[in-house]
Order: structure tokens, then sequence, then C-alpha cells
């Protein structure tokens, strides 16, 4: 039989150890609809950028074309492209999308967060409209 002193030494140095485990990303997504004009925000970590673009090196084009892809959004059950699209670095390294769509009298409205799948299990995206 084990001794007792054994055990308790055994569940204090098991007690003292860490998990080493990270929090899965957040991001960020915001839709603001004025005046026939749907204006898209969407804010990623720069770890969640370099996940989505997948070991290519982050530059401007390559921003520029993650942003365009960021969001699919149907207008009516017709499927729609951003009328203007720009991606920025912010002060704080977070990598923020801006996109502009086209909505005149429409009557129901369907978003896609399209670069959810290219991040890791357990990421999560705050959404707004």
């Amino acid at each position: 039989m084990i001794p007792r002193r054994l055990i308790a030494l055994g569940l204090v140095l098991l007690g003292t150890l860490r998990a080493f485990a990270h929090d899965p990303g957040l991001s960020s997504a915001r839709l603001i609809l004025i005046g026939g004009e749907l204006r898209a925000t969407l804010t990623f970590a720069p770890g969640d950028i370099e996940a989505i673009s997948e070991g290519n090196k982050l530059n401007p084009a390559l921003l520029a074309a993650l942003a365009g892809e960021s969001l699919e959004v149907w207008f009516d059950g017709k499927a729609t492209r951003p009328a203007q699209t720009a991606a920025h670095t912010l002060e704080n390294k977070d990598v923020e999308f801006t996109l502009t769509y086209s909505a005149p009298g429409a009557g129901r409205l369907r978003v896609r967060s399209a670069l959810l799948d290219r991040l890791p299990f357990g990421h999560r995206q705050y959404f707004t409209l």
C-alpha cells in the first residue's frame, strides 16, 4: 500500500503544474446598414491573419485580397460583391478590413464570414448589425 505522505506529495506536485493551452482567437465583424449601403468592418488579431494567410508573407496586396474574400453577402437571395474594399494594420498590430456594398431597397440580408473556416478550431467572432 502507498503511504499517505507519498500520495499527498504527489497531489501537491500535480497541483503545481500549469496548463499551457492558449485561448482561442476572437475577431469582430461590425456591419451597419445605412441608406442603401452596407458597411462592414472586420478586425483580426495578427496571429489570426497569419493563420488565414497559410504561411504566405503578409503584404498589402495579400491583405487586400483577403479583405475582398472575407465576407459573403446576399441581398434578397442574390450574391453581391463589395463596391469598395480596404485593408490596413492598426496601431496595436490588428488588421482591419473595411468593405462597402450597395444595397438599394433590399428586403432580406444574408451574411457569411468567409474566413472563419480558415481559423483554428474554437475561434469566435463577435458580430453586430
